[in-house]
C-alpha cells in the first residue's frame, strides 16, 4: 500500500495544531470571565443563591457573558404568550341594494320608412341589428324581446318587454 505523502500529513498535524489551540483559548476564556459560573456549575442546586425569576446574577448584568450563564436561571419552559394580540377584524362593508335591472342598449339601427299605400298615416319601419333586417309597424313586436310603440317624425319609441322599460331610437335624416 502507498504511504500518504510529507504534503498530506503536515496539513493534518497543523490543522490538529489549530484544532487544539482553538479548544485551549475557548476553556481559558470561559473560566476567566465568569469565574462565578465554574462555582455554579461545581456546586449543587441547594447551595445556589435564591433569584426570581428572570432576574440576572450581578455578573451578567454588569457586563455581556456567555450565553451559557443564563442556563441555570431562566426557565426555558415558562408559559410565554407568542402571539401578538390579535385586531378585531374590521367590519363588513356595508352591502348596498343592487341597482334595478336596465335594459340594455338598443341594438337597432334605423334604415328607413315607407309610407303604406292605401292606409291613412301607416309607416313601415326598416330597422336592423347585425346582419338582420327588421320591417315593423307601430305596435309590432321584433323577436319577442322588443316592441315598436310609437313612430315619431325624429325618434322612433321602443319597449324592452322583459322589464317593461322604455327606450328611444334618435331618427337622423329621415327624410
Amino acid at each position: 500500500m502507498k504511504r500518504p505523502p510529507l504534503r498530506s500529513l503536515l496539513l493534518y498535524g497543523a490543522l490538529a495544531l489549530v484544532l487544539a489551540a482553538s479548544a485551549w483559548t475557548h476553556l481559558q476564556r470561559r473560566q476567566d470571565d465568569v469565574p462565578e459560573l465554574a462555582e455554579a456549575r461545581l456546586a449543587p442546586r441547594a447551595a445556589l443563591p435564591k433569584r426570581e425569576e428572570g432576574e440576572l446574577p450581578e455578573s451578567v448584568n454588569s457586563q455581556a457573558g456567555p450565553a451559557d450563564a443564563l442556563a441555570p436561571i431562566f426557565n426555558l419552559f415558562a408559559a410565554a404568550d407568542w402571539d401578538a394580540p390579535v385586531a378585531p377584524p374590521p367590519p363588513p362593508p356595508v352591502m348596498q341594494a343592487a341597482a334595478p335591472p336596465q335594459a340594455p342598449a338598443l341594438p337597432f339601427e334605423y334604415l328607413g320608412r315607407t309610407e303604406v299605400v292605401g292606409e291613412a298615416g301607416a309607416m313601415l319601419i326598416h330597422l336592423r341589428r347585425g346582419s338582420e333586417m327588421f320591417s315593423v309597424r307601430a305596435g309590432d313586436s321584433i323577436d319577442a324581446q322588443y316592441r315598436l310603440d310609437q313612430v315619431g317624425e325624429d325618434a322612433l319609441h321602443i319597449s324592452y318587454l322583459p322589464l317593461s322599460s322604455k327606450q328611444t331610437l334618435i331618427i337622423t335624416g329621415s327624410r
